[in-house]
């Protein structure tokens, strides 16, 4: 907070974790001007007062002893002599960044061991670095995952292989089609066999230790591309009724 010319005294939440008009709705009801700034109502001198302009003067009882508790708050904030600034919570450096954003979202909103394991790559599309992001949230629209939503489908046998039931895990891992596509790939990339069977599979691979960093971000492009397009073989298949062979498919990525 700094003089409060940028910050509404009874709307914002300035001074604790609700805005004042939700403390005391007995004063915010009787205010003059409901959406005054807080350089309207704190006069500072040796310390912050609060100056209040009503409709009426509160009465005894409740607004008398929310009277009292509001000036206790202005009372007991800080203020600095400079105008009124943002500062984000969600970093160390109070300053806003997508990277800690991401961050505050995996510890509050989702398993933080799945998507903590996620690593955005600049080096290729955006829509590429979304699509991976909600796999390893179990997102992707495959049958079995339709099915849960509450759509019928004719079948939820994986249109790749036809054997199984398509869940996320089979279609990008264990289905016959991407096995293929992941022995191409671990030959092309000159490694031991990288065959992930399952997400747990996955998310190994993306923690994997790698000397340098460059070196790392390349192979997690080369990975998530890979998802990619298999998941572009798939929906060929099943939107076109157009099947692409695994080494078409390899050509492409």
């Amino acid at each position: 907070m700094g003089i409060g010319d940028q910050t509404h005294f009874w709307k914002d939440k300035w001074c604790s974790d609700l805005a004042l008009k939700d403390t005391f709705p007995g004063l915010y009801k009787i205010e003059a001007n409901k959406n005054c700034m807080v350089s309207e109502r704190v006069m500072i001198d040796e310390k912050a007062v609060f100056i209040g302009d009503w409709k009426r003067p509160p009465r005894r009882g409740i607004e008398s002893e929310e009277l009292v508790r509001v000036r206790d708050v202005v009372a007991g904030s800080r203020f600095c002599n400079r105008p009124d600034s943002w500062l984000w919570k969600g970093d160390l450096t109070r300053s806003f960044s997508v990277h800690s954003l991401r961050n505050l979202m995996a510890q509050k909103l989702y398993d933080g061991g799945t998507l903590q394991s996620f690593f955005w790559i600049n080096w290729i599309l955006i829509k590429i670095n979304c699509f991976v992001w909600r796999m390893l949230l179990n997102r992707i629209l495959v049958a079995c995952n339709l099915v849960e939503k509450g759509i019928v489908l004719n079948s939820t046998v994986c249109a790749m292989c036809g054997n199984v039931e398509e869940y996320v895990d089979h279609v990008f891992f264990s289905c016959s089609f991407s096995s293929l596509i992941w022995n191409w790939f671990s030959s092309w990339c000159g490694v031991m066999p990288l065959i992930p069977s399952c997400m747990e599979d996955f998310l190994l691979c993306l923690k994997a230790p790698f000397i340098g960093k460059k070196r790392k971000k390349l192979f997690l492009a080369l990975l998530y591309t890979v998802l990619w397009f298999i998941w572009k073989a798939r929906n060929s298949l099943v939107f076109n009724n157009r099947r692409c062979s695994p080494f078409r498919t390899a050509d492409d990525i």
